[in-house]
């Protein structure tokens, strides 16, 4: 099988620090050589050739060594400084690592070189060099087995389960700048397949921005609506997130003219998108990366208002990010804004739109319990805040139940049952948010607010 993944720099260190001294005999040569054809067709071109080499190596002659390469999967791969109190467990980590090494026996030293060579994270455990968690997207992109989705692919010897294959992420890639090609490969992958393909896509940034990024923003922002909002659970930042990083990587690639100028080519599908970008490249604190000068950035945000207020409650409702939308145009048109909101929440599927911007929702758990606790919340403080109290009261009551059904389903009655008691006593409302934000505080809860 004809391979394009193979370092004869890297298959060379590796065979001369160790693998050569591993065969003694040609029977030696014999064995290994008949085992490398089913192993070779399972990973195919997903793991660097030199790598599955070695590894074959150590698996055939050092088999105990092998086995504790598979317990110290993770600290074989894992930096020191790679995300929050990695001291925690060093010492066992350290024990694993070191176990690979002493269980070759005699062969110690031969396995000592090629441990080092195929995992350059182990040298920290072996009085060697320390490499930081910078080098993960270069050891992914190069398919290298020192990253631990790389070594779980061969360990497995086929791909994890909703994995994409790397020809598949290099196809993509190539097909930047093409709007065709891009969009085709796209669309043949399902939600899942696409939220994995742009993490994986970040492994490449070295080889962004590509040709002509706008087309390839244009392309990739009409799939967000393929993507599921916020946060899932503790840890996930949303897959709409990593389409964002992808965008960002595109563009801080290019000098701040070149920013502009890409942004003002880009094919926004909707108000939503449009908007995560010029607040992206802006200087608002916590959200911009100041990627265009601050004139620049102010004059994209003006020019995002007047669409966003002229535009009719039917499209207002289909936006993703309908509350930040609308906080935005408020900031800006104070007074305007909120009379326009009025207008829209006459129609209402744009009302039961509103109400989802302004729900917002927990989940957590008491300390020292199992059991996750779901919390939903109408933030009637403000909603009444921006379409006045009278108002909001009115439209709860001529607002149809069999809507707040389709859109809210199992969470349909309480919410009923929220918006007349709050429409009744606004008091109960700013009582009820107050509670949340105490339970919060007191449980620990992770909250995904999505006013």
């Amino acid at each position: 099988m004809e391979r394009s993944r193979f370092s004869n720099d890297q298959f060379t260190n590796l065979f001369v620090l160790g693998m050569r001294d591993l065969f003694v005999t040609v029977r030696d040569v014999r064995r290994y050589i008949n085992v490398l054809p089913t192993t070779l067709s399972l990973v195919q071109d997903e793991v660097e050739l030199a790598d599955v080499l070695a590894l074959e190596a150590i698996r055939v002659f050092l088999p105990d060594c092998f086995d504790r390469i598979v317990e110290a999967a993770i600290a074989l791969t894992t930096p020191r400084d790679f995300g929050i109190g990695t001291d925690y467990g060093r010492e066992a980590r350290e024990e694993q690592v070191k176990a690979v090494v002493e269980a070759a026996g005699p062969r110690r030293e031969q396995a000592l070189a090629l441990i080092k060579r195929l995992f350059p994270v182990a040298e920290q455990y072996l009085d060697g060099a320390s490499y930081g968690s910078d080098w993960l997207q270069s050891w992914r992109r190069e398919c290298r087995v020192t990253h631990l989705d790389v070594l779980t692919t061969y360990l497995r010897l086929r791909l994890p389960e909703g994995e994409l294959a790397t020809r598949e992420i290099e196809a993509v890639v190539s097909a930047f700048g093409n709007a065709h090609q891009l969009e085709e490969l796209l669309a043949a992958l399902d939600e899942g397949q696409l939220e994995r393909m742009l993490v994986r896509l970040q492994h490449h940034e070295a080889d962004f921005p590509g040709e002509n990024p706008p087309v390839t923003i244009t392309v990739l922002l009409r799939h967000a609506q393929r993507l599921p909002r916020g946060r899932r659970n503790f840890g996930d930042f949303g897959a709409d997130m990593e389409l964002g990083r992808v965008v960002y990587r595109i563009l801080r690639g290019l000098g701040p003219d070149s920013v502009e100028q890409v942004v003002k080519e880009i094919d926004f599908p909707d108000l939503s998108s449009r908007y995560d970008v010029v607040r992206m490249i802006g200087h608002r604190d916590g959200s911009g990366h100041r990627l265009v000068p601050e004139p620049v950035a102010r004059e994209f945000e003006l020019d995002l208002v007047d669409p966003m207020l002229a535009a009719c409650s039917g499209d207002m409702a289909s936006e993703r990010d309908l509350g930040p939308l609308i906080g935005f145009a408020v900031r800006e048109r104070q007074g305007h804004a909120e009379e326009r909101v009025r207008e829209w929440s006459q129609d209402d599927w744009f009302f039961v739109r509103l109400l989802r911007a302004n729900l917002v929702v927990s989940h957590g758990n008491t300390v020292g319990e199992a059991t996750v606790r779901r919390t939903v919340v109408l933030n009637w403080p403000a909603l009444a805040k921006l379409l006045t109290q009278p108002f909001a009261a009115q439209r709860i009551e001529q607002i149809d139940p069999t809507l707040l059904q389709e859109e809210f389903g199992d969470d349909a009655a309480l919410l009923r049952h929220q918006t007349s008691e709050f429409a009744r006593d606004p008091s109960a409302g700013e009582r009820a948010m107050r509670r949340f934000h105490v339970g919060d505080d007191e449980e620990e809860e992770e909250e995904e607010a999505q006013t």
